[in-house]
């Protein structure tokens, strides 16, 4: 028998009625009830009951022949029950969802009393989409095809039904699961044949259904017997996949439509017609809460603009939120006792709203609160702890699609207007045209169009990152500096004033700077800066102008110093934050401008997508694969070069780290990093944000590593992983252990590092645990290299006593003249990295 495999997912027009004939017949279930009895050959007992069976089947005539009248079913409804007993068991009655109807027809001459009682005798109530109706008419060409031409043709998508709960009036969606075994194909006059070249023909186009009835006509065919549809509730799995789609919307908290979807949705995984849902949004760069579009806070409108909920009396709740990150539920609000934990405000809302049960969840995008949803009933004891897991599904869900909605939002503040096309990387620039020519295909026939999305399965990514060490600590001390110098020159001013006048308000002012210079030196806050800024404008600087009118030289000169000292442009004291921006940005631009050097040269390795990133410091991607390319064949070898490169790249980087620092205003360090994944994933290029992300969620466990693995500690220490001067190789698996190791005793040969080696494991991060490290120190000419701690060592090499050489010197030395000659030496002399 031939087999064709068809994944059902067709654009054609589908028949409104099924076109064939198909007649409703007990036969197929009678002959299968006679066939019985001689699989019990050695039961007598059993024998004998299927023979009483059996013999009065054959004495009811009007049940072997095709019925057409329902009186026969309504006659004989006993004996239709009993034979249905083997597709139907007793046993069963109360929990199983199923029919038998007419063939393709919603026609049923028995329902389940499960069934029975969710619809009632309206099958009608059952609504299939027109995908369903498309599905039924290729499942009965299958049947067709396997019956009368023994060719087995597989239609895989599932037909799923909405039927309404019939208490809660809510929509509940189940999978159909049909058994057509009870089926038979007669053809209608001469059967006509079918050769295997038409057979191919019509299975490579399922698309066209004109072909298909050229080749069967509907009246060439009838359906006699009756099939067998068994229900199974997928409510909560197709609850979620809808909130998801509705929630990966671009608009998807901003659009009135989309929101009574949302509700419509939550309260169907509830199963709870009265519940309403709100979400407040914090904003963690903005320190704020915001409010966007149509999804608004039930209950926290107060909040809105406020920097601490303890302004309107909310902070022991927001407290609960920062520390337990668990959801707040208050299955009785008419208890005095569980409204006394909200707020007055709260209460307030709760009274005015009719709210006699809620749920309050805290939502968290990398370990940052984004803000609360919200999910309240009119019915005490309608939303309890049993909902938990339900309220658990949800939360990722909304919570990405707030982290969305907040860049989105930080995007048009900050002004920044993408063109609508990027450039794109050359290496996948021939999937983005494919894909844009498809789409001027499509256009062009009038037809409706949108970009499909660029998918490249099975890739492998590599992770670098070069930071400033303690970027943010080096920040806040230049910004101390600044206003400090600046409040000390806004006080000479002011002493140079009260020894031309003495006026009892200068002294009162020159109290408030000291205080400020203080608290200064003591801690900074975020909202210093702006307070300082504006006492200055505000108190020093109007009286400037009356100083300019008296005749005092130590007065004008303090004057001019304060003057001289400040920004023209930013009108604020710039010394330090300048040297440490200077300082950054040269940091960022040497090293991002050799990474990227480097990169094109590896292009003609083997082309890869390579993305780089600045922020304090350089981070960049690099994914590596088959389906990257359209020309060239991949090959495991090219994963083990672009790795060794790396690796020696980040050398080279270390060292440029090193030999600028002494040229800085500020001598900024610098850490290395890089994370090692064997397993392929696939990254999507989302085009919403015009770059590329990993796909499917377990893969999203990489991305979680990336963003928190800088601030790893080595297990058991206080101390971090990363350091400078020496480059952290994080890996999960033993084997990635191995290959870098060979990788390191070869650059230990050519002294791009030293002889120190230390094999770490690391402690447990967030949502992630068993990461081990590699750590090498690189050979920096002319720097001090600390000495290693003994007790993280593991090689049994000894401790390097450093080298001086130059880079220059070192590649001579060892006859390597580049890093790719050197790539191609240690690929030679390792054979087991091929």
């Amino acid at each position: 028998m031939s087999h064709y495999h068809i994944n059902l997912n067709t654009g054609v027009e589908e028949q409104l009625t099924f076109p064939f004939k198909t007649t409703l017949s007990l036969k197929p279930l009678l002959d299968f009830w006679q066939d019985i009895p001689d699989t019990y050959k050695k039961d007598q007992t059993r024998r004998l009951i299927f023979k009483i069976i059996g013999d009065k089947i054959k004495g009811n005539k009007a049940l072997l022949q095709p019925i057409t009248d329902k009186a026969i079913l309504e006659e004989n409804a006993g004996l239709i029950d009993l034979l249905l007993q083997v597709v139907f068991p007793a046993s069963a009655k109360d929990t199983h969802l199923g029919a038998a109807i007419t063939p393709y027809q919603l026609e049923p001459f028995f329902v389940s009393p499960a069934l029975q009682k969710m619809v009632g005798e309206k099958m009608e109530k059952m609504h299939f989409d027109k995908a369903a109706i498309k599905h039924k008419l290729l499942h009965a060409y299958s049947i067709i095809l396997e019956r009368c031409y023994n060719v087995s043709l597989t239609i895989e998508q599932p037909m799923v039904v909405t039927l309404p709960d019939q208490e809660t009036g809510l929509s509940h969606y189940y999978k159909v699961v049909s058994d057509s075994k009870f089926i038979k194909v007669k053809p209608i006059g001469e059967l006509k044949r079918l050769s295997q070249s038409d057979i191919d023909y019509l299975t490579s186009n399922l698309d066209n259904l004109d072909i298909w009835q050229e080749y069967l006509p509907f009246d060439a065919f009838e359906f006699q017997g009756f099939a067998v549809a068994n229900l199974i509730d997928i409510t909560e799995q197709e609850t979620l996949s809808s909130l998801k789609y509705l929630l990966l919307n671009n608009n998807a908290l901003q659009d009135e439509q989309n929101r009574k979807e949302l509700q419509t949705q939550i309260q169907t995984l509830f199963n709870l017609p009265d519940i309403q849902f709100g979400l407040s949004i914090f904003s963690p760069q903005f320190k704020r809460f915001v409010f966007l579009g149509e999804c608004q806070s039930l209950l926290f409108h107060q909040l809105e603009g406020n920097v601490c909920p303890y302004n309107i009396g909310a902070g022991k709740l927001f407290e609960q939120f920062y520390q337990e990150n668990k959801p707040l539920i208050l299955s009785d609000l008419t208890t005095p006792k569980q409204r006394k934990t909200l707020p007055e405000f709260m209460q307030q809302q709760i009274s005015e709203q009719n709210i006699k049960s809620l749920v309050v969840a805290p939502l968290t995008c990398e370990e940052q609160f984004v803000g609360m949803l919200e999910i309240a009933s009119s019915n005490t004891n309608a939303l309890n702890n049993r909902h938990l897991l339900k309220i658990a599904d949800l939360l990722p869900l909304f919570s990405i699609a707030i982290e969305r909605n907040l860049d989105a939002m930080d995007a048009r503040i900050q002004g920044i207007i993408k063109e609508e096309c990027t450039a794109i990387h050359p290496t996948v620039e021939w999937r983005f045209t494919e894909a844009a020519m498809r789409f001027l295909d499509k256009q062009s026939k009038g037809q409706s169009a949108e970009m499909e999305g660029i998918v490249f399965e099975n890739v492998y990514p590599l992770f670098g990152a070069s930071d400033v060490r303690g970027s943010s600590t080096k920040r806040n001390e230049a910004i101390q500096a600044d206003l400090i110098e600046h409040l000390t020159l806004a006080k000479n001013v002011l002493l140079r004033a009260s020894e031309h006048q003495a006026l009892p308000i200068f002294n009162e002012i020159r109290f408030k700077i000291d205080n400020h210079i203080k608290h200064i030196q003591k801690s900074l806050s975020s909202g210093d800066e702006t307070a300082i800024f504006d006492f200055l404008q505000r108190e020093i600087e109007p009286l400037f102008e009356d100083f300019k009118t008296n005749d005092a030289p130590l007065l004008a000169a303090a004057m001019d110093a304060y003057q001289n000292a400040i920004d023209k442009q930013l009108g604020v004291l710039y010394h330090k934050r300048k040297e440490f921006e200077d300082s950054l940005t040269k940091i960022n631009e040497e090293i991002g401008a050799y990474i990227e050097q480097q990169q094109h040269k590896a292009q003609t390795m083997f082309p890869h997508y390579f993305e780089k990133y600045r922020t304090d410091g350089v981070e960049y991607n690099v994914y590596i694969g088959d389906s990257l390319v359209n020309n060239r064949t991949f090959r495991y070898i090219y994963l083990k070069n672009l790795r060794l490169w790396q690796l020696m790249t980040t050398c080279e980087v270390a060292r440029i780290a090193e030999e600028l620092r002494h040229e800085l205003p500020i001598p900024l360090e610098t850490t290395h990093l890089i994370l090692v994944h064997s397993t392929p994933m696939a990254i999507r290029f989302r085009a919403d944000e015009k770059q590329f992300d990993v796909d499917g969620a377990y893969n999203i466990r990489y991305e979680i590593i990336k963003k928190r693995i800088d601030k790893a500690y080595i297990r058991g220490t206080k101390e971090r992983l990363t350091q400078p001067r020496k480059i952290a190789i994080v890996y999960s698996q033993t084997k990635d252990a191995y290959e870098y190791l060979e990788y390191i005793a070869y650059l230990k040969s050519i002294n791009y590092i030293t002889d120190e080696v230390e094999e770490l494991e690391l402690e447990r991060l967030q949502g992630v645990r068993g990461l081990k490290a590699i750590r090498i120190t690189v050979n920096i000419p002319n720097a001090y290299v600390p000495q290693p701690i003994e007790a993280k060592k593991s090689s049994n090499q000894p401790p390097s006593n450093g080298s001086t050489n130059a880079k220059a010197d070192v590649m001579e030395n060892n006859g390597v003249e580049s890093i790719e000659h050197a790539i191609d030496q240690i690929l030679n002399q390792s054979p087991n990295l091929r």
